[in-house]
């Protein structure tokens, strides 16, 4: 599976790879392009099951990192630069691990190489599944933003529609590596 992806920039610039949260596509970049185009290839992606990316099951961050140098090999690129925010972060820490001879630089950014105790992400599985993102959107921006971007009318609040399908509550549980409570979020 090739994953959704848009690659923006010069040929021959050196390539900068961003990665996404969870819950989020390659939309959540669109504000830096400007500062970052006239100087990288910037190659966005949306993960599995969000955006315009195909639904996969029962993935964890090392599938997904092989779905990321799946991109790369596709679009023949050799040795990138990798920026990941949060699940993003995960992923470069998995191709780092695996591959780290494509990485020219890896910048992880508010992510960790460990996730919280499960109920809390069983929790979040679970309304995402019933309600959407809309519900958790604030407790998301609040460790993502401080007061005053939070403040700003609708620049960080959109949520797009697209972000999410089904196979996102199901991120959530696999990310903790807990395949039966993944399948359980995920069924109707």
């Amino acid at each position: 599976m090739i994953l959704a992806h848009r690659l923006d920039g010069p040929a021959g610039a050196p390539v900068l790879v961003l990665s996404n949260s969870l819950g989020t596509t390659v939309g959540l970049w669109e504000a830096q392009l400007p500062e970052l185009l006239p100087r990288f290839r910037v190659l966005r992606y949306d993960h599995p099951g969000h955006g315009d990316s195909p639904v996969a099951p029962d993935l964890t961050v090392e599938d997904l990192a092989e779905r990321v140098l799946e991109l790369l090999d596709s679009l023949e690129l050799e040795r990138v630069s990798f920026c990941g925010l949060s699940l993003g972060g995960m992923v470069g820490m998995a191709l780092a691990l695996r591959s780290p001879e494509r990485l020219d630089r890896l910048a992880l950014c508010s992510t960790a190489a460990y996730l919280g105790p499960p109920e809390g992400w069983y929790e979040r599985a679970r309304i995402v599944r019933a309600r959407g993102l809309e519900p958790i959107a604030d407790s998301v921006l609040s460790r993502w933003f401080t007061e005053v971007p939070r403040r700003s009318p609708g620049r960080h609040r959109t949520i797009p529609g697209d972000a999410h399908r089904d196979p996102a509550p199901r991120l959530c549980l696999l990310l903790r590596g807990d395949r039966e409570l993944g399948r359980e979020a995920a069924d109707p």
